[in-house]
């Protein structure tokens, strides 16, 4: 078992060893978050027919001058509708917005650009062939890309997915995590306190990460700090998850038997303790087939840790190629605290004025303290090679999801 190792390393050791995506076929109803694993190609032309752009009168563009001009409407089209008129010389068709264009008209004359006296259209202006026309295929034709391997599929894409004329796409399957979290301590929400009893805000934080990470909670379980209570919950959450996800259990104190009990169960260890804080017990390895995260206890290295290793995990397993969250370089405008040889994972507030971007702490930095992940809006990077993190010195950003 290595230990002790650098986030690189501790980067590197995961991705070797994690399992790649499984495909699945979903209706498109299903797919909001999902990964697609096939290229998309566009079946159908978008949109399919030429159309208008405006509520008016579709014309021949010759048959106007450029100040205008008097036309004959012969007819109306409607979205939805096909138009059975001709529009010959002299001669214009009602058209709404998205109506097919009627054939023999090259333009349309917006509604106010017009006057209407009975069926002669009085159009104030001359139009350019193609105005207000929409050319069939304008959005995709068939043969073009929709979206590429590995895209996570959002509002936008499922619409552009309907439009290429798709109703199922090829995904990954979404992982099934258990979370467990460990201690005699710890009481679930809406219970009352008893004498050195704390909430378990682990649990349910972590899961929501899970599910924002786009995969699905299967089990939310508390284990007693007894070997025997820690080995039954694992083996029931072993039957039905994909990854194992603990908090707290992974130091060195008398009652963190979380290790023990998995490597009595045939965990192999990739790596125990990374140079960084916080998190610096941050475990991993494998469990036969099933990926094991054991998280530290306290909420922020739980939190950060999550975000740091487990959550592009989750979408590496889903086909993401890179799960990597937007980096920005910024200044710092207060020194952070930074011990030497560890990699710092700093909360911090990120804001832009005319010099650029800025950062500062969110307060103090203590692994305990819950409120510096909510009060910030990126994870500040300070490498383990730092000696210091000064006021003034540029710095690497990462956005969270409350950015």
């Amino acid at each position: 078992m290595r230990t002790f190792i650098s986030v690189e390393e501790a980067h590197e050791l995961i991705r070797q060893v994690l399992p790649g995506p499984i495909p699945e076929m979903v209706p498109i109803r299903d797919v909001l978050g999902r990964v697609v694993l096939e290229e998309v190609i566009s079946k159908e032309a978008v949109p399919p027919f030429e159309n208008s752009a405006m509520d008016g009168f579709a014309v021949r563009s010759g048959d106007l001058e450029p100040d205008g001009g008097t036309l004959t409407c012969i007819g109306e089209v409607q979205a939805g509708a096909w138009p059975d008129a001709v529009v010959e010389a002299g001669s214009c068709v009602e058209i709404m917005t998205g109506a097919p264009m009627p054939m023999g008209a090259d333009a349309v004359a917006p509604v106010e650009w017009t006057r209407r006296e009975g069926s002669r259209i009085h159009i104030d202006r001359g139009l350019p062939l193609g105005r207000h026309v929409r050319p069939a295929g304008q959005d995709l034709k068939p043969g073009d890309a929709v979206l590429p391997v590995g895209a996570r599929v959002g509002a936008a894409e499922v619409a552009a997915l309907i439009n290429a004329g798709y109703h199922q796409v090829t995904v990954g399957t979404r992982p099934r995590v258990a979370v467990i979290s460990t201690g005699d301590e710890l009481v679930p929400p809406g219970e009352s306190l008893a004498q050195g009893q704390i909430r378990n805000s682990n649990g349910p934080s972590l899961a929501a990460l899970v599910v924002e990470s786009g995969a699905r909670v299967t089990a939310q379980k508390t284990a007693r700090d007894s070997r025997d209570h820690i080995a039954e919950v694992v083996a029931v959450a072993l039957a039905e998850s994909d990854v194992l996800v603990f908090s707290g259990g992974v130091s060195m104190g008398k009652y963190d038997l979380v290790r023990e009990v998995l490597e009595e169960l045939g965990f192999l260890f990739e790596f125990w303790k990374v140079r960084q804080r916080p998190g610096k017990p941050l475990a991993f390895g494998m469990l036969g087939e099933v990926p094991v995260f054991g998280l530290p206890g306290n909420p922020v290295s739980a939190g950060v840790c999550f975000g740091q290793y487990v959550r592009p995990s989750l979408l590496r397993m889903q086909g993401v190629a890179d799960p990597s969250r937007p980096r920005w370089k910024a200044r710092l405008t207060d020194s952070f605290p930074k011990p030497q040889g560890l990699h710092v994972f700093a909360r911090g507030i990120l804001s832009s004025d005319d010099s650029g971007l800025s950062v500062r702490p969110t307060g103090p930095q203590g692994s305990n303290l819950a409120m510096s992940l909510v009060r910030a809006n990126c994870i500040v990077h300070l490498p383990a090679a730092w000696e210091s993190a000064p006021r003034g010195a540029q710095v690497e950003v990462e956005m969270t999801s409350n950015a």
